[in-house]
């Protein structure tokens, strides 16, 4: 078997090196070749980012709520208090300005198409998870409260 066959059956990867020969050989260059694929990042945050993510979703808990009104507060406020986080996991998760074709150009060289690896932050996930399903129970009972109302 081939090194170029083992490439295409994702046996194996080619390195920077062997990239800049096979992109060299097909008449490809681009600011990929600089790089070693996948890229990779980690999503950081404070420690304080998270610990006040925390306690809003720690105050805002729908079974304390007494009406529809308080249940959109809290809706609305979870939801401001989730945007830091999520904007710095949307940054992690962007790529640079390299234009799709010269991308998808790059990947043929190989069956594995991992371009970009992101590390995650356990708690912030698992808060991010929480928040979620919180804003699910708030809208559940945010609807039950309008149905309520309206069959009376």
């Amino acid at each position: 078997m081939t090194t170029y066959s083992r490439y295409e059956s994702a046996q194996c990867t080619p390195d920077v090196k062997r990239l800049r020969k096979l992109a060299e050989l097909y008449g490809m260059r681009d600011e990929l070749l600089g790089s070693t694929l996948p890229m990779e990042t980690a999503v950081i945050y404070t420690k304080k980012e998270l610990d006040d993510f925390q306690k809003v979703l720690n105050a805002c808990n729908p079974k304390n709520a007494s009406g529809y009104f308080e249940l959109r507060q809290m809706h609305d406020t979870l939801r401001e208090a989730f945007e830091p986080i999520q904007q710095r996991h949307m940054e992690a998760c962007d790529f640079p300005d390299i234009p799709s074709e010269k991308l998808l150009a790059c990947l043929e060289f190989t069956n594995d198409k991992t371009v970009k690896r992101v590390y995650l932050d356990q708690r912030a996930d698992y808060l991010t998870a929480v928040y979620f399903k919180r804003q699910d129970e708030i809208i559940d009972m945010m609807m039950d409260r309008q149905i309520k109302e309206a069959l009376r």
